[in-house]
């Protein structure tokens, strides 16, 4: 029960300091912004939001029928030649939905609010919540446009 009790009491711990506000000076705003790091659950649903511009289909027609070393086989054959769409438009509108929201969960605003910003300084903005939120690369790919 103790052990139980103290990793209660570390979780406790790490949630709070999502909720801890960093303060942050944004190159041409008079002054500084408040910017908390995004949590876990606000970054999975920015990595869901910004795959939507994306599908990939598999052909599992026929599979049932096949022994599982010849499902392995159609699978990695069909691996070969994925089929991908990637629709540019909604992929674009999705990464800035991914900026608005991260913005907004991070200064704790309307989206609104934030969709009425001048564009650099909403990309100036989600730099910063990357780097408070110790964010990676892999975390999200809207990231490596600004690196």
């Amino acid at each position: 029960m103790a052990k139980m009790k103290e990793n209660m009491e570390l979780l406790e711990e790490i949630v709070k300091g999502t909720g801890k506000y960093h303060e942050t000076q944004i190159e041409g705003l008079p002054r500084p912004i408040y910017l908390r790091p995004l949590s876990s659950a606000e970054l999975l649903e920015l990595q869901a939001l910004e795959k939507r511009g994306m599908k990939a289909t598999l052909n599992l027609e026929g599979m049932l029928d096949m022994t599982p070393k010849q499902r392995r086989a159609s699978v990695k054959d069909q691996m070969q030649s994925f089929q991908q769409e990637f629709d540019f438009e909604k992929a674009l509108k999705m990464r800035m939905e991914v900026r608005f929201k991260a913005i907004s969960y991070s200064m704790d605003v309307d989206e609104d609010y934030v969709k009425k910003l001048p564009p650099e300084i909403v990309k100036k903005i989600f730099e910063k919540v990357v780097e408070v939120s110790g964010l990676t690369e892999d975390d999200l790919d809207a990231i490596s446009e600004f690196r």
